[in-house]
């Protein structure tokens, strides 16, 4: 753990150790108020009734209930958990139980009648209904406990009647099981309306349809559309047949007409060398023929002279021939003009009976398609209709089953002991809430304390080293008891001691490299130990040394009320003002082995007096004469008397009052010294208290005395 938090654990525990009887005291008071506010209160007792909540039920037909749950849905238990907390069901319960004659449910009069506004008026008298008002302390004191990961579901009432609190838990539940019946039955009775309503609508829309089907049948004599579509069906296969070998004949024939009418205007051209016509044999027998008499002809014109009768016959064989030749295929040409016309036509017709085949098709497709349609509705609300009329049948036959599916598992008993309050449980937190309240308290006391209380403050909020610190001397605050001159040497004081000599010792090791032989020793304020500290540091220092205490407090002077010494002698402030001799001011103490210059009558101007040249020469004096010089000067705030002083100084010790200085105050005292570059040494903390967190353990270990301590010689 870090050295900050030790320090915070060891100021929590110091808080806590100085006000611990208060502290006891507060949470004795506390739980002694809580105690009796506890014993005051009513016990309240509460009463708990177990239900079981089903999912599904068991369906006693093999069809779905007609007001049925949706199984495995979580939104269905909470609903369910709605319904058990509402209203209906809480004003079902006062009613049937007479709730509104128990005072505990009866409206309380409200204190103040007075409403400002019509609204606000008439808002109020419907909160002061009876029922409505009962229904709210009702829900108040009800509570729906569904039980993780089961079905079960605890329905809690509590209230000062111990058996009305069982008695409202069991009617609570049962009146959500007869809230379920009630919804059931009216569900059932809701559905059976419906279906008659729609059954009567489906049969009616059944009837019509049959009735345009049967009209649409008579209208279209229609008794068999499969044998209606199949006999155009085979037309249209038959013609397509037909046509594509038309087509083919056509083809043929068209090559051979566009072989002799080649110009297209229907005039043959010559049939010389026509395809067409040199395939025909009549006319390739004609061609034989005539070749025959052209060669007989050739022959008889080379043999014979023109008039020669058989040239004569023989030409005149040629010309028949030749003349046979030319009508055969005058004859062929025709016959293929002929077969061409044929065909055409006969591709006309039969495309034109193809097309009346598909027309008469499609017409029986419309027909169909109509009657299917017809025939679709009538299935389809045929099949409404027998659908709508089971359920109804069946719902008809469950109209006397009451089943549920919540049942009470564990109705609730009399609770004997109160639910709350936990009296115990309440006193014990209070009391300790009230313990950490007050702590919680004290610390914020503390943080927001802005005084001077422990090594840390010095050294961070001040800026200046820590040179010890000096316990409160109890008992030695007046003038009339004991001085404190003597405390250095009351052997009972031996914390107080110890801690003079600490600081002497961080003195005497800060001057190692330099002697301190002028220490000078200050304060902000006025009542912050620090003459105490002078008197008792030139006590410490005296064992060893030749010390001179100086009062140098010409204002209100307090080493020669310590030392009871005479109030007449000239003092510091003589000897400055040349008034009077070193030799004849010093006083020698019989006891402690020191000198003192007392500080003399008050001079009418102390920071003037403590201005002169004359100051200088009196230290040089003096630090020739003297080990250690020890001055107690006046606090720094009030006067500058010190600020004055400091220039004669080798070292400033500030004392500071434990928990009483802030640290404004002391930042602001030693802000003043620092203006004046005075050497400041270090701060001591002054009349600490010994039960303080930072300094509690600071007597461990000193048991001797201060007589052991000079026979020891030790310092």
């Amino acid at each position: 753990m870090k050295q900050s938090e030790e320090i915070d654990l060891r100021e929590l525990a110091g808080v806590i150790t100085r006000r611990k009887w208060s502290l006891a005291a507060f949470a004795i008071a506390i739980a002694t108020l809580v105690s009796l506010l506890a014993s005051a209160l009513t016990p309240i007792y509460k009463a708990t009734a177990t239900i079981l909540i089903e999912s599904q039920q068991a369906n006693v037909v093999s069809i779905q209930e007609v007001y049925g749950v949706d199984a495995g849905d979580q939104q269905y238990y909470a609903t369910q958990f709605e319904i058990l907390s509402g209203r209906p069901i809480a004003e079902n319960v006062i009613e049937s139980l007479g709730l509104l004659d128990v005072s505990e449910f009866r409206p309380r009069p409200s204190r103040f009648r007075f409403e400002l506004w019509p609204l606000a008026a008439s808002a109020n008298e419907s909160q002061r209904d009876p029922l409505h008002q009962a229904t709210n302390v009702y829900a108040e004191n009800l509570m729906i406990e569904p039980v993780p990961r089961t079905q079960l579901v605890n329905i809690h009432f509590q209230s000062p009647d111990q058996e009305l609190a069982a008695s409202i838990a069991n009617a609570h539940a049962e009146a959500y099981i007869e809230s379920i019946l009630d919804a059931r039955v009216a569900a059932r009775k809701s559905a059976s309306d419906w279906m008659g309503k729609r059954i009567e609508g489906l049969r009616h829309q059944l009837t019509q349809s049959e009735s345009e089907l049967q009209r649409f049948r008579e209208t279209e004599g229609l008794v068999d559309v499969e044998g209606l579509k199949s006999l155009p069906n085979r037309q249209i296969n038959e013609l397509s047949s037909r046509l594509i070998d038309a087509n083919r004949r056509l083809t043929t024939a068209k090559v051979a007409y566009l072989q002799i009418y080649r110009g297209g205007d229907g005039q043959g051209t010559s049939h010389e060398g026509i395809p067409a016509i040199l395939k025909d044999e009549v006319v390739q027998q004609f061609q034989q023929s005539q070749a025959i008499a052209q060669q007989k002809v050739a022959e008889l014109r080379m043999r014979y002279g023109p008039l020669h009768p058989k040239l004569i016959t023989a030409q005149t064989e040629l010309e028949k021939v030749s003349e046979s030749l030319q009508q055969q295929q005058i004859s062929v040409s025709e016959s293929i003009k002929n077969e061409h016309e044929v065909a055409r036509t006969e591709v006309a017709e039969i495309e034109r009976a193809l097309a009346i085949a598909k027309a008469d098709y499609q017409d029986v497709g419309r027909r169909e398609s109509k009657l299917v349609a017809l025939q679709r509705e009538v299935d389809a609300n045929r099949q409404l209709y027998d659908m709508f009329y089971n359920r109804m049948k069946e719902t008809a036959e469950t109209d006397d089953l009451d089943a549920v599916n919540a049942r009470i598992l564990a109705p609730a008993i009399v609770p004997y002991e109160p639910h709350k309050p936990r009296k115990a449980l309440i006193v014990s937190v209070s009391t300790f809430g009230s313990v950490g309240f007050a702590v919680l308290l004290l610390l914020v006391i503390e943080n927001l304390n802005n005084r001077v209380r422990k090594q840390a403050d010095v050294e961070d909020s001040l800026g200046a080293p820590f040179l010890g610190t000096l316990p409160l001397l109890k008992g030695r605050k007046h003038a009339s008891q004991e001085p404190l001159g003597q405390v250095y040497f009351d052997e009972e004081e031996h914390v107080f001691n110890e801690a003079i000599r600490t600081i002497r010792t961080g003195i005497s090791l800060s001057g190692l490299d330099k002697k301190k032989s002028v220490v000078l020793i200050t304060s902000s304020l006025p009542g912050e130990g620090k003459s105490t500290l002078a008197l008792n540091l030139a006590f410490a220092f005296g064992q060893n040394e030749k010390v001179l205490l100086i009062d140098a407090d010409l204002r209100r002077a307090s080493i020669s009320r310590h030392l009871e010494l005479p109030r007449n002698s000239p003092g510091f402030s003589g000897v400055a003002g040349g008034l009077a001799k070193l030799s004849d001011s010093i006083v020698q103490l019989e006891n402690g082995g020191i000198e003192v210059l007392p500080s003399g009558l008050s001079p009418t101007d102390p920071l003037a007096l403590l201005a002169l040249p004359r100051i200088n020469t009196i230290f040089r004096e003096l630090k020739e004469k003297y080990d250690r010089i020890i001055i107690d000067s006046p606090p720094i705030i009030p006067v500058s008397d010190t600020a004055a002083l400091s220039v004669q100084c080798d070292a400033v010790v500030f004392a500071v009052r434990y928990n009483s200085t802030t640290v404004t105050q002391a930042r602001r005292g030693i802000g003043r010294l620092r203006q004046v570059e005075a050497p400041i040494l270090g701060v001591v903390l002054t009349q600490v208290d010994s039960r303080s967190a930072e300094y509690g353990d600071y007597n461990y270990g000193y048991g001797y005395s201060y007589s052991e301590d000079r026979a020891n010689g030790t310092s």
